[in-house]
Order: C-alpha cells, then structure tokens, then sequence
C-alpha cells in the first residue's frame, strides 16, 4: 500500500483494522457479527464544492425505501439515463457526465443510496438499492441506459436480472468476481479467512441467494440480450483491471474500454470516458476493444 493510498483510507477503518484481530482472539462470535456490520455501514464523505454546484442545479425528490428517504437528483430533459454511485459514493459523483448527456437529449438522473449521501440510514444492503431502481422505473418507465460505478454496476447488474427495463447498460470500473469482494473487504479490515466464511453464511440465510450467485460474471449470461459497455482503467488498485477482463472472456460480446491513468475515481472526470458513453448510448457499439489514454485529473 503507498503512502498515497493509505492516507485516503478513513481513520475510523485504521482504527478497525488495528483492532479487529485482538477482537478474533477474544470473541470470535463477536468478531462475525461486527464483520456482518461493518459489511453493510458506508463511510459518508464530504461532496466536494463541485459536487454541491451540481446538486444546487438539480432537480430533487425523494422517495421512501424500507423507511428510508431516499435523495433522487435530476437533470436535464430528453430520455431517462440513471446513474448509481458506488459503495460509500454519492450522486453528484457524475456530475461531470450532466452537461454532455443534456446537450445529446438524455435526462440525468441520480440518487444517493441508502445510508449515502443526503439519503436516510446508517446501513445498507444491494437489495435496497435495487428497490430504489425499481421504483424510479415506476416514474420514469423504461431507462435508456443504467450506468453503473463500481458497485453501482453491481446493483444495475441484478436491476436488469430482475426485470428492471434498460436499453443499454454500461459498467465503470465494477468488481465482478465475488470471491475477490469478499477478499477486499476482509483486508480491509484485517480479518481471518473464517469471517469470510461466517459472512458468506449469514448472507444465505439472510436472503437465500449465495454471495457468489448475485455478482456481475454469476449474472451477466442470464440477463436479457442488452448492449454492455464495460470501462476500465488498467491502473486500478480499488477494483483491478481483470475483474473486467474475466467478464470478456466469459461474454466476448460486450464491450470492453479500458484507460489507462484515471484509477478508480478519476475515470468519471474523464471527457473521453464520458463521449465514449454518450456516443454508447445515442450510437451503434462495436465489440473491439479500445484502450484510451486521458490526462489524470485530480481526484474528487
């Protein structure tokens, strides 16, 4: 880990993950249960002046989730695009894809996940993400694409499995390997292998669904026949480049842009990134692979 990558790490997860193991040897039983939670309970960053423009030029409701408000931005009119942030993320995250979406007729629409952003809770799970998706169709109809970063791919990947209706979908720099979710997230914290194991368990006898069975590569063969854009930087260190890389080789129909220099954050900053989405939308895809190198921006 650089310094660089260490000093963006909250405190409150430095402190977890000094902590955590003494708290294995203690209390194993209490170990599992604080996994599961820890698990569930994003971090709130501060948006950023940027970021708070964007959310002043919004449009913005809510809607209710199990008991949750839920913070729904909009921009823009034309034909309805939902963009869903990833995993401690936030909305106005895209703003930098609003202007070129409006200019080509497509409506931006964004939320604040559960336990996110201006949105109510402390925890949240997928499955409450994708009820929020669900809803909005209720609003909206049929979306002219889902966008999804990091685990917003996740979330768009199992709105589609489950019927949500999409025209397009495109994935930024998405984890889709399971196995390797779980992985980080034990890292994270300094875990053991057996928290992994506990956590895996309690998910199936919390929601019947394997782990494993409601990721990207489990699901991207059983959703609809639907145009996929999968964007990747080669220099990734939150999410890795083969995570994309292992989808193209199971489905060789999608396909797969990569950068190279953005990272994990940057690469919604990125105008090239942004065109090669629009021009996915309003366009035809072609299956060849693209690499593109962009000057890095600083980070949100």
């Amino acid at each position: 880990m650089t310094k660089k990558k260490k000093n963006n790490v909250p405190i409150a997860l430095r402190i977890i993950s000094f902590l955590f193991p003494k708290l294995e040897i203690i209390s194993p039983f209490l170990a599992n249960r604080l996994a599961v939670q820890l698990f569930h309970r994003p971090f709130r960053f501060k948006p950023t002046i940027p970021e708070k423009k964007a959310a002043e030029q919004a449009e913005k409701f809510k809607i209710k989730i199990n008991k949750k408000n839920i913070q729904v931005y909009t921009w823009g009119e034309g034909k309805p695009v939902l963009m869903v942030h990833g995993w401690s993320g936030r909305g106005t995250q895209f703003r930098k894809f609003i202007k070129p979406f409006n200019d080509h007729g497509l409506k931006v629409i964004a939320i604040d996940g559960p336990a996110h952003g201006k949105s109510e809770g402390s925890s949240a799970h997928a499955r409450e993400f994708v009820e929020t998706v669900v809803k909005l169709q209720e609003v909206y109809g049929e979306f002219e694409s889902l966008i999804g970063h990091s685990f917003g791919g996740v979330v768009n990947i199992n709105c589609v499995h489950y019927g949500v209706a999409v025209k397009k979908l495109i994935l930024i720099a998405s984890p889709t390997i399971a196995e390797d979710i779980i992985a980080d997230f034990l890292e994270k914290i300094n875990a053991s292998a057996e928290r992994g194991l506990y956590f895996k368990q309690w998910l199936f006898r919390k929601n019947g669904v394997h782990f494993e069975d409601a990721s990207i590569y489990a699901l991207a063969d059983q959703i609809p026949d639907i145009p996929i854009l999968v964007i990747h930087d080669e220099e990734d260190r939150d999410v890795p480049i083969h995570h994309a890389e292992v989808l193209k080789g199971k489905l060789p129909h999608i396909e797969l842009y990569k950068t190279k220099g953005l990272g994990h954050l940057r690469i919604l900053k990125d105008k090239a990134v942004i065109n090669k989405c629009v021009d996915f939308i309003i366009g035809e895809s072609s299956p060849e692979i693209e690499i593109q190198s962009s000057d890095a921006e600083s980070r949100f």
